[in-house]
């Protein structure tokens, strides 16, 4: 057969086996998609990859269901943490990867060509984040290689279409990431070719959440964790309620519910939201229903309740072990178990767990000295002006501290925690005048007080929008050495640098 007819002979073959050619019923495509992703968001991973399953059954050669049986495993992995869902995912985006390219090689009219690039550029970039949670450390350059292509090609769907909506959601979170780094990193992004504009990617994420495909609720979920690290209350809110009321059984959603009530003090909300998620029958996320558990402990914690808040705590740890926990619960749950134990007069158990801590460097000082009766009553006085009263809790606490019988510490101790009231009530300019208090006290063994009220003396300026005031108070912390949670604060510090910068 001579070589000019080879060509068209090859033409003619893919097109007979890919989409184009064949006769595909494509609604049903969409349909099942539709419910495949409604599935997904529902936390029913295995009966929506059936439902993608069916959809790659009906258009093998079309890559959306390749593309969302993928990001069932991806969303799997995220959640679970377990590395046969790594390996599915990796599998199953390959072959997005080869469909999406077999259809490059054969230009198309622009908007099926717009479309595959959204795939090609989804599946790669979904890619880049799941290696980044897998692998420790920095970003290799195979991953930040994905990175750009994902990008481009992104760019080429939006090129080709503007109105491909759904590529608005990739590249809102690429622009929203890229323009959220430390300036130290953007020059590598800039060389990548990555723009990064914060405001431009929710721009970019809200278009894809309001008229997107596919993509609406993908969109709105960045845009959930978007807006409570930008602490905007009120848009977290409502992209919480709107997702909720279309899941109402997702038990991530559930847990961050009530994880933000709780950032606004409303803790008997909380308790709601984590009770319904303690309840949801989802037997593929059941880890995930155990961090509500952890939840619980905190509710009762802050009522005051510590016998109650041991057992809530004590049943998170019997189920989640060390390896599952990726957000590192489990580590702050053995150290407010420990604390319970303590306030409740059992000192000798409440060491058993405060020896088990590895990353709060506060378990090594409850180690070394036994909260003082008075800390305790302290602490107490804090919980109830967090969770019921504040004005009840203030007016105790001002009691103790006008007190002659305190030490010196304690003294200190009380000051701050009425200061934390105030700073987590947002009465902002209340606190700073009380956190600056304890600078000029001698404080002997609870070290650590000075370093955190000077970063929340930062953080009043950055919510009282002095921002040269919050980056002096943030750049002085570097001057206190050697105290109880000095890791965690640096890194909290650092955060909040790049966050002004």
């Amino acid at each position: 057969m001579g070589k000019n007819k080879v060509l068209p002979l090859l033409i003619v073959l893919f097109i007979c086996n890919s989409g184009f050619g064949q006769s595909v019923d494509w609604e049903r495509v969409h349909n099942f998609t539709t419910k495949g992703i409604d599935e997904l968001y529902g936390l029913k991973v295995h009966s929506a990859v059936k439902y993608f399953d069916e959809v790659i059954l009906t258009a093998p050669n079309d890559p959306r269901g390749h593309f969302f049986k993928a990001m069932a495993y991806y969303y799997k992995y995220f959640l679970l943490y377990e590395k046969e869902d790594f390996d599915k995912f990796i599998k199953a985006s390959d072959d997005v990867i080869k469909v999406c390219e077999r259809h490059l090689k054969y230009k198309s009219n622009p908007t099926e060509e717009a479309k595959t690039y959204f795939y090609l550029g989804g599946i790669k970039g979904y890619r880049g984040i799941i290696k980044s949670l897998y692998s420790s450390g920095s970003p290799s350059l195979s991953v930040l290689k994905e990175g750009k292509e994902a990008y481009e090609a992104l760019e080429s769907a939006i090129t080709l279409n503007p109105q491909m909506y759904d590529a608005y959601m990739g590249l809102g979170l690429f622009t929203y990431v890229v323009g959220s780094l430390p300036k130290a990193f953007r020059w590598i992004a800039g060389v990548l070719g990555f723009e990064g504009d914060k405001k431009k990617g929710m721009e970019y994420l809200r278009l894809a959440n309001e008229k997107g495909l596919y993509t609406k609720y993908e969109a709105l979920w960045w845009l959930t964790s978007f807006y409570m690290g930008e602490n905007d209350d009120e848009n977290a809110s409502k992209s919480l309620d709107a997702v909720l009321k279309k899941f109402p059984t997702n038990t991530l959603y559930l847990v961050l519910m009530a994880n933000f009530q709780l950032s606004m003090n409303k803790v008997d909300k909380a308790f709601e939201y984590f009770s319904r998620a303690s309840i949801v029958q989802a037997p593929e996320m059941k880890k995930l229903t155990y961090y509500s558990y952890a939840g619980l402990g905190r509710y009762y914690y802050l009522k005051n309740n510590f016998e109650e808040a041991a057992k809530h705590y004590e049943n998170f740890l019997s189920l989640v072990s060390e390896k599952d926990d990726r957000w590192r619960n489990r580590d702050n749950s053995i150290y407010n178990l420990g604390v319970c134990y303590e306030i409740l007069g059992q000192r000798e158990k409440a060491l058993s767990y405060y020896k088990q801590v590895k990353y709060n460097d506060f378990a090594i000082l409850r180690v070394n000295r036994p909260l003082t009766e008075t800390q305790k009553a302290i602490l107490r006085h804090y919980n109830h002006g967090f969770a019921v009263n504040l004005e009840g809790a203030v007016e105790e606490l001002e009691r103790m501290i006008i007190q002659n019988n305190l030490t010196i510490d304690e003294f200190a101790y009380a000051r701050y925690m009425l200061g934390s009231l105030y700073f987590v009530h947002k009465n902002y300019k209340k606190a700073l005048s009380i956190l600056k208090e304890i600078q000029s006290i001698k404080i002997e063994d609870e070290n650590w007080l000075k370093p955190y009220a000077k970063y929340y003396i930062g953080q009043c300026f950055v919510n009282l929008k002095d921002k040269a005031s919050a980056k002096k108070e943030f750049d002085n912390i570097g001057k206190f050495k050697d105290y109880y949670g000095e890791r965690s604060l640096k890194r909290m510090t650092q955060r909040a640098i790049d966050k002004l910068d």
